[in-house]
């Protein structure tokens, strides 16, 4: 399987050695969850799959920006679904991809994209490991990012992933399992630090040439622009809009919404939907037209 990556999507041309069913090709896009939809085109007289990936964002460039409690529960949602994917009686989990470095992740929903492909033999993506391999390789990169902190807790994964005798199968029920630091409370899967952390306040701080701006938000919605009515009037650009965006607080989260200005909210160059939420993580860059403020929970 040769892969080619296209800026919006991902392509993954079959070589003459690689088959697809259809069945499979139906599941990829009916299945609900995490798995990226995909496209079948001819290339050259090959077939050539295309999954869009427009909107998300690569997750080695994100996760080390992302909170502990936020990036445990996306994994703890990745690998639900590739335990729902075993269970599958057609799709086999050696048909995702799981090389680290092509994984996404969806800002909004606060989820890890991946894709698999429709078949049902194990697939070569010439990265030079087998699946199993490439497969504990990205558990351990994302527990180093998770435990970051603990010693102990990493030590242990370590272990775990390195355990030649522990089949993949048997990999994945020791992390859904793994209750006491990662549990699952009413849907929402939350990491349970061990010591209790202090609820942050958000602070906005814009330093450039056109001046230093700091906002810090002290209730719980904040209008920010250049009208005078806003909580945070933005005065050094006409490209800003009198009402251009709001931030609220909810239950310790912060989530920004573009209030449907003319030149767009953006958190990490990522394009806002106006009239939507979106997580805010320290140090994103959050950007009202041109001016930008680096995100900090203080």
């Amino acid at each position: 399987m040769i892969v080619n990556y296209f800026g919006d999507h991902l392509a993954y041309t079959f070589e003459s050695n690689d088959s697809m069913f259809m069945l499979g090709m139906r599941l990829v896009n009916k299945s609900e969850g995490d798995m990226i939809s995909a496209v079948n085109v001819m290339h050259n007289n090959r077939i050539r799959l295309l999954y869009g990936i427009e909107g998300y964002r690569l997750l080695a460039d994100v996760a080390d920006t992302l909170n502990k409690s936020e990036l445990a529960a996306g994994l703890i949602k990745f690998i639900t679904s590739i335990h729902k994917i075993e269970d599958n009686d057609f799709l086999k989990i050696t048909a995702i991809d799981i090389n680290f470095n092509r994984l996404y992740y969806d800002v909004k929903n606060k989820s890890i994209k991946f894709v698999i492909l429709p078949i049902n033999y194990d697939c070569d993506f010439h990265d030079g490991e087998t699946w199993s391999s490439s497969f504990r390789k990205t558990l351990i990169i994302l527990f180093n990012y998770i435990f970051a902190n603990n010693t102990e807790k990493l030590n242990e994964v370590y272990y775990v992933m390195n355990d030649n005798t522990k089949t993949d199968y048997e990999v994945i029920d020791y992390i859904l399992k793994y209750e006491s630091y990662i549990r699952a409370e009413e849907n929402n899967l939350v990491l349970h630090e061990a010591e209790e952390e202090i609820e942050p306040v958000l602070v906005l701080e814009h330093n450039g040439e056109d001046g230093k701006l700091i906002f810090k938000m002290d209730k719980s919605e904040f209008i920010m622009g250049k009208s005078d009515n806003a909580d945070a009037i933005v005065v050094n650009s006409n490209m800003v809009s009198r009402k251009h965006c709001k931030i609220t607080k909810t239950a310790g989260n912060y989530f920004v919404e573009d209030l449907n200005s003319t030149n767009g909210t953006r958190i990490n160059d990522y394009l806002l939907s106006p009239n939507e939420k979106y997580y805010l993580n320290n140090y994103d860059k959050l950007t009202l037209a041109d001016v930008e403020f680096t995100v900090i929970m203080g």
